[in-house]
């Protein structure tokens, strides 16, 4: 059985975030027509995701393995940066992440979760899906490039929904 911890991400984290963002994010280029943005986010851009919202670290036996963050204002906040290291996806990490970021999420006054991918991580899109996110839009990339933002949304109080 895995020794799993999620807890909150603390300045002391950035490098071995910054690790596990070029480790989880990288494989994507070999699949998509421009770099991600997450690598080329900056230990600084981290301290301040840190100080804005909810940010949780997986680790392993002591190792961080995935990490994610929410921003936003409430009602709505968006799922940023979620990464899993390629040794431990499809293990159950991914999603009991997710399952921790969405708890931290309604703490913060969050009724709804965006999640952003491209079209072309299919497998993004089902994890999501998986997870109840249901497509909300679908809009071009940015730049004229060849891609497609889907955009998945999850009510986190469906009971408690205004209209």
């Amino acid at each position: 059985m895995l020794d799993i911890t999620i807890r909150p991400a603390c300045e002391d984290d950035v490098p071995a975030i910054l690790d596990l963002i070029d480790a989880s994010y990288s494989p994507h280029l070999a699949v998509l027509p421009s770099r991600p943005g997450a690598l080329a986010e900056t230990a600084q851009q981290w301290r301040q995701a840190l100080l804005a919202g909810p940010v949780l670290v997986a680790e392993i036996s002591g190792e961080t393995a995935a990490v994610g963050r929410i921003q936003g204002t409430p009602p709505a906040g968006e799922v940023k940066r979620l990464g899993v290291h390629p040794a431990w996806q499809r293990c159950g990490l991914g999603q009991n992440l997710m399952l921790a970021l969405e708890e931290a999420a309604r703490d913060g006054g969050f009724n709804t979760l965006l999640a952003a991918t491209r079209r072309r991580l299919s497998g993004n899109i089902r994890f999501y899906e998986a997870l109840g996110y249901a497509v909300s839009r679908v809009e071009p990339y940015p730049d004229g490039i060849d891609d497609e933002v889907v955009t998945l949304s999850k009510p986190l109080n469906p009971d408690k929904q205004s209209t």
